[in-house]
């Protein structure tokens, strides 16, 4: 238990820089968009997505490694918590239909992220 802890820290932590690091460089769009957090999460729904795919058709990831990159990388990067005040905040400041077309475009582009890696990743064949 204690070493499924460390590895789901230390790819928190890894998953948390990297999302920072992609913020940082996108910001937001026409300065109410929060793009940089729907790239995240599309990039972190198609990276889980990929995965699972991959571990569901092989033995090649162990559960210390979906461990340290599923619930740790991809749970760190991924922001959902973001999204929902980013949400709420373009509805605080009556941009609903930016609100509207974020929060479409999150969890459609995330659903079909995860959707692609899972496909992706079942098709990958290991020798």
């Amino acid at each position: 238990m204690t070493r499924d802890v460390l590895l789901v820290m230390v790819g928190g932590a890894i998953g948390s820089a990297f999302r920072f690091l992609l913020s940082h460089s996108i910001g937001y769009v026409a300065d109410r968009l929060p793009l940089a957090t729907l790239v995240v999460n599309v990039l972190g729904s198609f990276a889980l997505g990929l995965l699972s795919g991959i571990a569901y058709r092989s033995d090649v990831l162990s559960r210390s490694m979906l461990l340290l990159l599923g619930t740790g990388v991809c749970g760190g990067f991924t922001t959902m918590s973001a999204f929902s005040v980013e949400s709420l905040n373009l509805l605080h400041i009556g941009e609903i239909s930016r609100m509207l077309i974020y929060v479409f475009s999150t969890l459609f582009g995330c659903t079909a992220a995860a959707y692609a890696g899972i496909i992706i990743g079942r098709s990958i064949t290991w020798t």
